[in-house]
């Protein structure tokens, strides 16, 4: 199964198990339209993500992964059984032979350079694996590690940073302080915060005063505002307000005592400024003045903020201004 099948594989999984977007972005610490962007194929899962979910729903991605090469590369071997058999289009067979041979002699030689520079070591039931480094490999770089499982903590100077036991660099050694969460690493310099992958993707940058992770998503504050990245490094919410409040797949966003709606896309639903506003009946009830108006959940508006009240009747709007009430069609 490549990336661009997981999306699918993952709607057939949870639709079998019974379980809803939110649930499963509940169970992986995602949020929802993280979860909807993969089914549908707008982003490719970082495999960090597809671990999360292969996990909560016992997805085997990885194996399926491991025996599609197997299946690519038996296809490739019964091709080129087939084009070695000159009993039939022998001229051809033998000018299509002599380049198989020779991009071959020339795959093997990058192939053999490629695995002489990276330490590897095959195991008892003969599967390649990664090698772990010795520990002065780490002592001869760095002033100070620490050997934790699969990760290494080394010190150099006043300056931390995360390597694997393989000898991969995760986090560079440029922080003053790390720390290991759920999957994601707290990066800090100076006042600053910012959160990392165990791949070593960054997250949220290290340029925020404070960080809170809730849900699948990071509030993150700087100068007195607020904003709202996701787990997969995209930012949500630019961060210019003094609140915000998420509710299901829309976000209420405050500032200056004024209110906006926007999505998870980072799309304005209702331009935040008005008094108030409520989600209702598919539409956006918003407020100002004691006026009120209605805005679409696409973005638009519907109303103007200019009637005493608004009443839905069906198809059709019934308005109350200065006394006089008319009706009009939505």
């Amino acid at each position: 199964m490549s990336k661009k099948d997981f999306g699918a594989a993952l709607v057939r999984i949870r639709k079998a198990k019974g379980l809803t977007q939110t649930e499963v972005a509940g169970m992986c610490h995602l949020n929802m339209r993280t979860v909807q962007r993969i089914e549908s194929g707008e982003v490719t899962p970082r495999d960090a993500t597809i671990r999360l979910l292969s996990d909560a729903l016992g997805m085997d991605y990885f194996e399926s992964r491991h025996d599609y090469r197997q299946e690519s590369q038996k296809s490739f071997f019964t091709s080129l059984i087939e084009v070695t058999n000159l009993k039939t289009n022998t001229m051809k067979k033998v000018s299509v032979l002599t380049i198989v041979v020779l991009s071959v002699v020339l795959v093997s030689g990058y192939v053999f350079k490629t695995e002489a520079q990276t330490p590897t070591k095959v195991n008892a039931v003969g599967l390649v694996t990664t090698k772990k480094m010795p520990p002065s490999f780490f002592a001869e770089r760095f002033d100070e590690f620490k050997i934790d499982g699969h990760l290494v903590w080394v010190r150099k100077g006043n300056k931390k940073g995360l390597w694997n036991t393989s000898g991969k660099e995760i986090i560079p050694c440029d922080f003053d302080a790390l720390e290991v969460d759920d999957g994601l690493v707290g990066v800090y310099k100076g006042r600053r915060m910012g959160i990392f992958d165990l791949e070593g993707n960054v997250i949220v940058p290290c340029e925020f005063e404070h960080l809170e992770v809730d849900d699948g998503y990071v509030a993150v504050y700087k100068k007195g505002k607020m904003g709202l990245w996701d787990l997969e490094g995209h930012m949500i919410i630019p961060c210019k307000y003094d609140n915000f409040k998420v509710d299901g797949g829309l976000v209420a966003v405050f500032n200056r005592n004024q209110m906006g709606v926007m999505d998870f896309d980072g799309k304005t639903i209702v331009p935040c400024r008005f008094d108030t506003v409520e989600i209702n009946g598919g539409y956006a009830w918003v407020t100002k003045n004691n006026k009120m108006g209605l805005w679409s959940l696409e973005g638009k508006e519907v109303l103007a903020c200019r009637y005493d009240n608004i009443r839905l009747d069906g198809a059709m709007a019934l308005l109350e201004e200065k006394g006089k009430i008319s009706k009009m069609a939505l």
